[in-house]
């Protein structure tokens, strides 16, 4: 897969940590559509690199999120992305391409698991090795319904068991305290 490889505009990673946006609705206005078309317009003349306007478009489309489109699941992602090679034939994508191009589009933490199951990076797999062992990965996660579990409705956060632990104890700090001043000062429990 290395020897495969070229660098693109789709797998450059800004370094800039975004903040998560709470918000679940929320508008766009006009002016903020005119400055993103004017800072991102792309002429085609000849100094504009495309390249650099492809990584400040997916940038700017990266800031953005749909409401109700929760994050696919990685078996998800590859059934749509075997539907959409199965529409296609007639585009005969090599079977190099096809990783690059899945191994690509996906998100962080599935890269990660990829190329933890892969032992290394993926990149270093045969085109079918590689492609075998993401069709494994995604079937197993599903299989087990770890993918599925981790599904949550909108509007409805979630508190691990340190910060629950954590509320009680201070809230239990906080009523022993009271307890003790009334004590101390002689008022009746």
């Amino acid at each position: 897969m290395m020897k495969y490889s070229f660098p693109t505009a789709d797998g450059t990673i800004s370094s800039i940590a975004k903040p998560a946006v709470e918000a679940n609705n929320f508008e766009i206005k006009s002016a903020i559509i005119q400055i993103i078309r004017s800072s991102v317009q792309f002429s085609g003349l000849p100094d504009e690199d495309p390249n650099i306007h492809l990584v400040n478009f997916l940038e700017i489309c990266d800031t953005f999120r749909f409401n109700g489109l929760d994050r696919e699941s990685l078996y998800d992602v590859l059934k749509r992305f075997k539907s959409m090679l199965r529409k296609f034939p007639h585009y005969e994508l090599p079977m190099w391409r096809q990783v690059q191009t899945f191994y690509n589009g996906v998100t962080l933490a599935n890269r990660a698991t990829i190329d933890a199951a892969a032992g290394g990076t993926i990149m270093k797999k045969l085109p079918s090795e590689a492609f075998n062992i993401i069709d494994e990965i995604a079937t197993n996660l599903y299989s087990s319904g770890q993918e599925r579990a981790d599904k949550r409705t909108a509007g409805i956060h979630s508190i691990d068991a340190v910060s629950a632990l954590s509320a009680q104890m201070t809230a239990l700090t906080h009523k022993v305290d009271n307890l003790g001043a009334a004590m101390w000062n002689g008022a009746p429990i």
